[in-house]
């Protein structure tokens, strides 16, 4: 029996649908067909037979190119997502789902239907699906209506937190943090399950964490931190951001102190006086590139003009890094100029022994990071390797205001003319440390 598709309209109803898919000659020369299909995704009489029919739906799914027809249109679509017996199905069944969480426009309408969602989420398969995949794990961690559904709800939250990969991904991405730990019990289910899988791994380490990490300002640290803790599993962050779990359970927090006294004073006051620096890498990098990236940095987040001419020696170094914002400092309570400080940092950090530390390079980082963040790990005991997909992700191609290249080494080299003023006066006022860091002049 063949069907004239000018009169199919006519035989879109509920007692015909049924005839055609219960005869599987009819339910191969119909349902099957692209046109019929197209048809029957616009009419809510024969959609539904279709829906309510036990076996079809399975049928239809072994087909893509069928299932994709029947999402994509949006009122069709809503029918799907508002049955909850179809729902389950389409979760159940490995293809519906990928097909239902890549499609962006399907997505998008899973997002914006709240029981669908709960549905989406509360489904173990379509959760683990969700959290193996590095763009969903993203979309979860910045939309508020799925943070907010997952720290409401125990049974979600309870398998969304004892998810490694979830967890790896949320402690790299301060906003999600955020808005985790805006509520209580989110922050004590994540706490959890991170104290056991993190005391696992921190318990086979000879040293006590945290170790530190210490550099100026725009050397590289944000980098080096981000791939440990996307390498690691274990969050690095910065000694100057809020501690929301216990010291001890984080691998290493970032410094811009200018001695040893003054981490000292930092640690007990921004962290714990019961914690010491245990392991210190020392990061350097060209003093050109980080002034010009200093000077970029202090222009944007202060939202001030600068003069390249005077920003070394007339800014103070305090202000312009923020890490005393209260200056509660018991140290270098004066104000000192960027150059002044970049003096005392060298000449502390890089011209004074200190046990247990390592000195990486920036420009290792970037032209070898296989080699030298192999260095990093063996340092820390940490038995891992790097993922090269991990480095593209943290570093951006080029600096927003100026397209200087970044993440590459020696990048001051092609914007001379841009940031003239500031290289010359780099050059001059801080010749002997460019010489003692073994930079050429």
């Amino acid at each position: 029996m063949m069907f004239k598709f000018k009169r199919i309209k006519k035989l879109l109803n509920t007692r015909i649908i049924n005839k055609v898919l219960s005869d599987d000659k009819l339910f191969e020369k119909t349902v099957f067909d692209p046109r019929f299909t197209h048809k029957i995704s616009k009419t809510k009489k024969a959609l539904d037979a279709i829906l309510n029919n036990p076996g079809v739906i399975s049928r239809i799914l072994s087909d893509e190119k069928i299932f994709a027809q029947m999402i994509a249109n949006e009122n069709r679509l809503n029918q799907i997502l508002n049955n909850p017996d179809v729902l389950r199905r389409l979760l159940s069944d490995k293809r519906s789902l990928d097909q239902m969480i890549t499609n962006e426009k399907c997505l998008n309408q899973i997002l914006n239907n709240p029981d669908a969602l709960r549905r989406l989420l509360s489904d173990k398969r379509s959760l683990d699906r969700i959290l193996s995949d590095e763009n969903l794990v993203e979309k979860i961690l910045l939309n508020d209506r799925i943070t907010n559904l997952i720290v409401k709800n125990s049974k979600i939250s309870n398998r969304v937190f004892g998810n490694k990969y979830f967890l790896n991904r949320l402690m790299a991405n301060s906003e999600a943090l955020n808005k985790i730990f805006r509520d209580p019990r989110a922050k004590r289910q994540r706490n959890a399950n991170l104290y056991l899988d993190v005391n696992e791994k921190i318990e086979q380490l000879s040293y006590s964490p945290p170790a530190f990490l210490v550099s100026f300002p725009r050397a590289g640290s944000n980098f080096i931190q981000n791939v440990l803790t996307e390498t690691t599993g274990i969050l690095s962050q910065s000694i100057y951001a809020p501690i929301d779990i216990e010291p001890n359970l984080i691998l290493t927090f970032k410094s811009h102190s200018l001695s040893m006294e003054y981490l000292k004073d930092e640690v007990n006051r921004l962290v714990s006086p019961s914690i010491s620096p245990s392991k210190l890498i020392i990061l350097k990098r060209d003093p050109r590139d980080l002034m010009i990236s200093f000077y970029e940095f202090v222009k944007r987040t202060k939202n001030i003009e600068l003069s390249q001419e005077s920003f070394l020696e007339e800014t103070c170094y305090f202000f312009a890094s923020n890490i005393d914002p209260t200056s509660s400092r018991k140290i270098y309570v004066k104000p000192m100029s960027i150059s002044q400080a970049f003096k005392h940092h060298i000449s502390n950090w890089f011209k004074k022994e200190h046990a247990n530390s390592l000195l990486v390079k920036y420009e290792n980082l970037t032209d070898t990071p296989e080699t030298e963040f192999q260095k990093v790990f063996d340092f820390l005991e940490l038995d891992c390797q790097l993922n090269k997909n991990i480095i593209d992700s943290k570093v951006s191609q080029y600096s927003s205001e100026s397209h200087r290249p970044r993440a590459r080494s020696y990048s001051w080299k092609s914007v001379q003319e841009e940031y003239s003023h500031i290289i010359e006066h780099v050059n001059r006022t801080l010749k002997d440390e460019i010489n003692y860091l073994e930079y050429d002049v």
